[in-house]
């Protein structure tokens, strides 16, 4: 977890205890306000930003991948440009009720290259604003253009597409001509693991509304395969050595375009949990952290124990229940690592280089933890007990285990022994209105019972080091 960052357990807990934090929100805004009159000043200069960096993007390097994301590549020349939002509220004075392009280009068509229909004379196509990456076009201008189908039905271009003026495109002029014969077919270079290709071979590629094609190619020496001349189509990649692995990624080549893939498969885990009674540990939390204690992924058992989690390869991983939390109702159980220890030095260190994309281990869990009997009582500064006061009881990843609302000023919980808790209350102030609060208490790892009495001595609510992580255990 990095810096900044405060588990889902955090923030629930401070949005149950917002009533406590009015007071400070209404100071805040006040100072928000005094604070607003001087950004009006920099109005202009914010305004001036927003235009010129609104648009930001590199769009494609070469015609051959502008087209590859393109559902319609031509010249043509402009004819006129609309807008269609302007004559929708001229003539009814509101708004469209469905989303319109700002403007609307027509152009009479030159070379096509895919697309468009044979004989067609004329298209129109959607743009933007220059500031939304639209493209801004000239009547009467000849032009390259690579346009897309969006989800409302018509073609958009913009200037993260390829789009330009003619006689700015010679190289697409070209590629436009050496495809001349060949404008249903495409390329395709995939990308992979050097290491892993190479020890798996050959990749093949099988034409998904065709399986019987299958298209077959070696790597080179940076681990990628390249098919120069496919037909369009989607295309499913898959290592023959893989077998029936599930997952192979899918990726659609274009007419006339030039596609840049990714294909890395990644190595899991797979096992089973289990109890010491032998029986499948069902709904039970288990994890990986590296070796530098960061959690890599945890997931939950299912109703047979079984597990999957996804490792990184050329990592070396630690497989294990409670690696770096405090033990918690879906795993209550101490710090256990995989083969069976609470030992780091006796754990199996695990990694994946080029191996089989998956590897298969048994964990048999410890006792489960017992429980101990914890009372808290909130007091007010003078000693007498505060009713309306609210409780909360939180983990070592910030996840609320208990609560006092409803229950008055004294809370009585089972929580689960060796495992340590910070307790945390907050009430009302006497006005009715400010928050006070107890400073918070951790609860060290015992097995004893524990009685416990937390006194409203604060002025305001909550803070943000209160609910800092305690220690977890083993750390």
């Amino acid at each position: 977890m990095g810096p900044g960052q405060m588990p889902w357990g955090i923030w629930k807990t401070w949005a149950r205890l917002l009533r406590f934090r009015m007071h400070d929100i209404a100071a805040w805004y006040a100072v928000a306000f005094r604070q607003m009159r001087n950004l009006f000043l920099f109005g202009s200069l914010i305004s001036i930003q927003t235009v010129l960096f609104a648009c930001q993007c590199s769009g494609p390097t070469t015609p051959c991948e502008a087209a590859a994301g393109a559902e319609a590549a031509f010249t043509g020349t402009v004819i006129s440009i609309s807008s269609p939002v302007e004559e929708v509220v001229r003539l009814t004075g509101k708004a469209p009720a469905k989303p319109m392009p700002e403007y609307l280009v027509r152009l009479r068509v030159g070379s096509v290259l895919h697309g468009v229909p044979a004989g067609q004379k004329e298209i129109e196509i959607g743009t933007e604003h220059g500031r939304s990456c639209g493209f801004i076009f000239e009547v009467g201008q000849e032009y390259v253009v690579y346009a897309s189908r969006i989800v409302h039905g018509w073609l958009q271009t913009g200037r993260c597409s390829g789009t330009r003026r003619l006689d700015e495109a010679a190289k697409d002029l070209a590629f436009f001509r050496e495809r001349a014969n060949l404008r249903n077919s495409g390329s395709l270079r995939v990308h992979t693991n050097a290491n892993a290709a190479r020890q798996k071979g050959v990749l093949t590629m099988v034409l998904e509304h065709d399986g019987s094609r299958a298209i077959k190619a070696k790597p080179d020496r940076q681990g990628a395969f390249f098919f120069p001349d496919l037909p369009a189509g989607r295309y499913t990649l898959h290592y023959e050595q893989d077998g029936d692995v599930a997952g192979d990624p899918t990726v659609e080549v274009r007419p006339n375009g030039c596609v840049e893939a990714f294909f890395h498969r990644t190595p899991r885990m797979k096992g089973r949990l289990l109890l010491k009674s032998g029986e499948p540990a069902a709904r039970v939390e288990i994890g990986a952290v590296d070796a530098h204690d960061l959690a890599i992924v945890t997931t939950v058992t299912d109703e047979h124990g079984r597990f999957e989690l996804p490792a990184v390869e050329g990592d070396l991983h630690y497989l294990g229940v409670n690696l770096l939390d405090a033990a918690t109702a879906r795993a209550p159980y101490p710090r256990w690592f995989h083969p069976g220890t609470s030992e780091r030095a006796a754990a199996t260190k695990i990694s994946f280089a080029g191996e089989r994309e998956s590897r298969y281990f048994e964990l048999t869990l410890p006792d489960r933890l017992p429980e101990r009997a914890i009372q808290v009582v909130v007091l007010n500064a003078d000693g007498t007990p505060n009713p309306s006061a609210e409780i909360r009881i939180v983990t070592a990843r910030g996840e609320e285990v208990a609560n006092s609302t409803d229950r008055g000023s004294t809370l009585l919980v089972p929580l689960l022994a060796g495992t340590r808790y910070r307790v945390l209350a907050a009430a009302k102030g006497p006005d009715g209105l400010s928050p006070i609060s107890a400073e918070p208490v951790d609860l060290e790892p015992g097995t004893e019972a524990v009685s416990l009495s937390m006194r409203l001595t604060r002025k305001g609510g909550l803070r943000m080091e209160d609910l800092q992580r305690p220690v977890p255990n083993g750390h």
